[in-house]
């Protein structure tokens, strides 16, 4: 994951609080609440506005839509480096990692025969249902593409 300041928000020079506006990717959408109020508390002159999307689209609002944002945080810092390096930010921190997994229970189809051999053949089967999100605004949507691309 990764996070990257994208520019001040221009104070309007009155005693209205200010806003810092945030773009997360959805996944931090709970500890960015929680960061939001410690900071306002600790901050009461700032106004934390937090917008959660995939992180390819949070990307996607300040270079496409030009939407003003101070921070954005992502589920993968290559969407930073893609994306937004040069031209809409100069450095980014890599604040946390997590892995790729395939959840599912008791009750899913095959799951009894699941394992890290034959995972994408189950996954193939035609009594099988299983979801991702979308490769073009999320980055475990292209993650689960390219998982399945590299098992071919």
């Amino acid at each position: 994951m990764g996070m990257v300041s994208c520019g001040p928000n221009q104070s309007n020079g009155s005693r209205e609080k200010q806003d810092l506006i945030i773009f997360h990717a959805g996944s931090l959408s709970r500890p960015m609440d929680e960061i939001a109020k410690a900071f306002e508390k600790e901050n009461p002159e700032i106004r934390v506005l937090t917008e959660a999307a995939g992180s390819r689209e949070c990307a996607r609002k300040i270079t496409e839509l030009h939407k003003p944002c101070d921070i954005i945080a992502v589920a993968d810092y290559a969407v930073i480096e893609n994306l937004l390096m040069p031209e809409y930010a100069d450095w980014l921190i890599q604040f946390a990692g997590n892995e790729m997994c395939i959840a599912f229970t008791e009750s899913s189809r095959l799951g009894d025969r699941i394992n890290s051999e034959n995972w994408f053949e189950v996954l193939l089967d035609e009594d099988v249902f299983y979801g991702r999100s979308d490769p073009e605004l999320d980055p475990c949507g292209y993650r689960t593409v390219l998982a399945f691309q590299l098992a071919e």
